[in-house]
């Protein structure tokens, strides 16, 4: 009997674009969310992360020097803001963002979504910096001495957003992209819930500490929401 066959069927470029997108973007539900990433993996993490940082020292530290230099400042923040509580206490969550990026490589375990995460907080980093210079903001909130058991953590929060890098809020936008990208590897409901949670505390943590106003918050979001989808980490399976 003749056997006829068929000829493969090519994928056009769109086709081959979906299929690679359902094979990352799919969740397996027997990969550990958080698990040791081996020795080597996770020192190139932190040697990654030890130039990150000297990458936002350089470009956030630089803005808020150069704004520093001069006194024109555009107003960005509204008469009802004043009437926002200071909370010390919502300083702790304020502080925890730095401890929850860096679970970043035992969640990420490959190294070009690792590599990709990167990217997308480094262009929120230069993009915010641009802004930061070009279109300088003023303090929308009065200067306010804390006291009691949180002055010290809210200190410490006052001095991780210096003097003069409000709009957009690198806070807000680091936050929600380390929250998309783990909720990404999360396969239980439980830990998007913790995850997305946590991310709504901490930017709430950043109007009600007055370290920032609510288009700062706003451009913060809309920045990480757009680089993101650009440039979102991808799963490694």
């Amino acid at each position: 009997m003749l056997e006829v066959k068929t000829p493969p069927q090519k994928l056009t470029k769109y086709k081959r674009f979906k299929l690679k997108e359902v094979s990352i973007v799919k969740a397996d539900k027997t990969t550990p969310f958080l698990a040791w990433p081996g020795l080597n993996y996770y020192i190139f993490c932190n040697l990654v992360g030890l130039g990150s940082l000297l990458v936002f020292i350089i470009f956030y530290g630089g803005a808020s020097y150069l704004t520093g230099l001069h006194s024109f400042r555009l107003r960005c923040d509204f008469p009802f803001e004043q009437m926002i509580p200071f909370v010390p206490m919502m300083s702790l969550p304020y502080s925890m963002l730095p401890p929850a990026m860096m679970l970043s490589s035992f969640i990420i375990r490959e190294r070009r979504a690792y590599w990709n995460y990167v990217r997308c907080l480094g262009i929120q980093l230069v993009i915010a910096a641009a802004f930061f210079i070009l279109l300088p903001t003023r303090d929308g909130y009065s200067e306010i001495e804390p006291t009691g058991a949180f002055a010290n953590v809210f200190r410490f929060a006052d001095f991780l957003n210096l003097d003069h890098n409000n709009v957009p809020s690198l806070h807000v936008a680091f936050a929600v992209t380390t929250a998309y990208t783990f909720v990404s590897y999360a396969n239980t409901a439980i830990t998007k819930f913790f995850i997305n949670f946590f991310c709504l505390l901490i930017v709430i943590s950043t109007v009600l500490t007055h370290q920032h106003n609510l288009v700062d918050v706003i451009a913060g979001y809309f920045l990480a929401r757009l680089v993101y989808r650009k440039h979102k980490a991808l799963k490694p399976h």
